[in-house]
């Protein structure tokens, strides 16, 4: 008898799949349990997650629905101090610990709630696989939050040491890995995935169009220089996307006199619809992991201007597959708009889309990491 293969996600800390709602990324999110599944690759799927009212979402989410039949929630108790999130969080996997024994694989989503699945395997030994989008201590250590960045470096040790493998998704976070860890724990580089067919490539390309910024508001970010930069050269940009900055931003713009809309939260499907009607996308973060939405952008076929920073130099070639600014200045980044508008060069959208569906298609992901998840299909032919 075959054994079943049976993957256990566990979501990053308060991460739900209603908060993934919220934030327009809930489709973009459940693309990954949807093909894993519909490919044969695991026959089950079970998300620890922090929503206690998950399971209506992901009645209405699956576009399939023998698909939801095969996806299990491990959500908090309705009431009790087990569902408060910390608590949850360390206890949750001993609450669910019948389930979690048919696993095959834990699989973290980040390191921000990577202890439960840690808790899981001390309690419940299965393969422990930790993935990363963004190293969480350098985060914490560039946003000026050195005790957090202290808590979370011991953690990343941790969960590093008891892994069999740890799946990350830029340059950067494989060299810190390797660095840091000090076991033979497997790290695997795969960049993050994109559905290569709703991120369309665009036909027209209109280089007197507005400027568009996809994201959360957050100083990360570094969208006062953004709107400085466009201040200065008179263009046009619209935000999509929600934050606490949001109120800052907006005054900050008025007060440049910067022509600046705000558009709120938009979700992956109005996301994608919206970058077919703009032939530019602008990323001036001041530190990355590996950002989706300048994967999607590029997939969409747009000219892309980042700031040079890992993460976004990883993916952009200054000149070939979008622009990237000398530094995270206003200055900078003004310079670097001037040069992707000056250009129009309609080929850095086809070859950075080009780019995108060869190394980060949703299929090319899942063949990448099944293998880490389910050693046993290295020799698996769909």
């Amino acid at each position: 008898m075959v054994e079943k293969r049976i993957l256990a996600l566990f979501l990053s800390f308060g991460g739900s799949l209603k908060k993934w709602q919220g934030e327009g990324i809930l489709e973009r999110e459940l693309l990954y349990i949807e093909e894993y599944i519909s490919l044969g690759v695991c026959d089950e799927v079970l998300v620890f997650t922090y929503g206690r009212t998950d399971q209506h979402v992901l009645a209405r989410a699956f576009r399939s629905g023998h698909l939801a039949d095969k996806v299990k929630l491990l959500p908090p108790p309705a009431s009790s101090i087990l569902g408060r999130k910390l608590m949850y969080s360390i206890f949750g996997p001993i609450l669910h610990q019948g389930s979690l024994r048919r696993a095959s694989v834990y699989k973290s989503n980040q390191i921000s709630g990577s202890w439960s699945a840690l808790i899981a395997k001390l309690t419940t030994p299965r393969r422990l696989v930790i993935r990363l989008g963004y190293v969480l201590s350098k985060r914490h250590f560039m946003n000026g939050k050195r005790l957090a960045g202290s808590i979370a470096r011991l953690l990343e040790l941790a969960v590093f040491r008891a892994s069999d493998a740890v799946i990350v998704t830029s340059n950067s976070a494989e060299a810190y890995v390797r660095k840091v860890s000090k076991t033979s724990a497997n790290v695997r580089l795969i960049p993050t995935y994109v559905d290569t067919n709703l991120f369309r490539r665009r036909d027209i390309y209109k280089f007197d169009s507005a400027l568009l910024y996809v994201g959360r508001l957050t100083p990360q970010k570094n969208l006062k220089a953004l709107i400085a930069a466009v201040a200065k050269a008179n263009f046009t940009l619209h935000i999509v996307g929600d934050g606490d900055s949001r109120g800052e931003l907006e005054t900050v713009a008025a007060d440049a006199g910067a022509k600046v809309e705000f558009f709120g939260s938009r979700d992956n499907q109005e996301v994608a619809d919206m970058m077919g009607h703009y032939t530019y996308f602008v990323l001036p973060s001041l530190h990355e992991g590996l950002p989706k939405v300048l994967i999607e952008s590029m997939c969409a076929g747009m000219i892309c201007i980042g700031t040079n920073i890992p993460g976004i130099n990883d993916l952009i070639e200054d000149g070939v597959t979008g622009y990237l600014s000398d530094d995270v200045s206003s200055d900078s980044i003004a310079r670097a708009i001037h040069r992707a508008r000056g250009d129009q060069a309609s080929e850095i959208g086809t070859r950075a889309r080009q780019l995108i569906v060869e190394r980060s298609g949703v299929g090319a992901y899942i063949e990448s990491e099944k293998i880490v998840l389910f050693p046993q299909l290295s020799d698996f032919a769909r």
